[in-house]
């Protein structure tokens, strides 16, 4: 792990983790390279899979400059695919908003009381920049509950009386909720942006195992 998180942190510096998408086949970006294999590992649902999340969720929290890890979290961010209209709700969108939280997920995994420190700079990776509703979108259904082992073959939670449950969304809700809402009501923002920005829809996201 110290080798690997040393590599990261050196391909950060030399500007490996883009804040944006790559425009240009001369740009070198990370995950732009990495994400389909990432998905590939991910995709096949067995053990390795579930290895394979624990070592991402490690080697973020090893690095030992917030720095290096807002600029690799925001990087998957921007590299993350999300919805043409925003607010679409049609299967497809719905979808793809549940493919990308579970893809966060498994790189980033579960919110909890003792990853403070990954709570933190995931906060300011979020909130720090303007992103678009069709990121808030999958941010949110990462967020509230994106678990698969909330849900049976049928869609139905099954684990809503669980204390476990309960315990990790009330964690993770409450670490955005209170500093969105404080975005939200500043006068800053209520000045400035556009009447899009001040229309709220609400988006129920559901994480059903496809």
């Amino acid at each position: 792990m110290p080798s690997v998180t040393y590599l990261l942190t050196k391909l950060v510096n030399v500007g490996a983790f883009p804040t944006s998408k790559p425009t240009s086949p001369s740009q070198h970006s990370f995950f732009l390279s990495t994400l389909p294999a990432i998905r590939a590992r991910f995709s096949k649902g067995d053990n390795s899979s579930a290895l394979y999340s624990a070592f991402w969720a490690t080697l973020l929290e090893s690095l030992p400059s917030s720095f290096t890890l807002q600029s690799v979290l925001t990087s998957l961010f921007a590299h993350i695919s999300v919805p043409h209209a925003p607010l679409d709700s049609s299967p497809s969108s719905r979808t793809l908003v549940k493919r990308e939280a579970t893809l966060i997920l498994g790189i980033i995994g579960r919110l909890t009381v003792d990853k403070q420190y990954l709570v933190d700079s995931i906060s300011t990776a979020m909130l720090a920049r303007d992103w678009s509703e069709g990121h808030a979108r999958v941010y949110a259904c990462w967020v509230a509950g994106a678990t698969a082992d909330m849900f049976d073959t049928k869609g139905t939670c099954v684990m809503v009386a669980d204390y476990r449950c309960l315990r990790f969304q009330t964690i993770a809700v409450s670490a955005f909720l209170t500093p969105t809402l404080n975005i939200w009501t500043s006068p800053d923002h209520i000045k400035h942006s556009l009447l899009g920005r001040h229309r709220c829809k609400l988006l129920l996201e559901p994480f059903v195992p496809r």
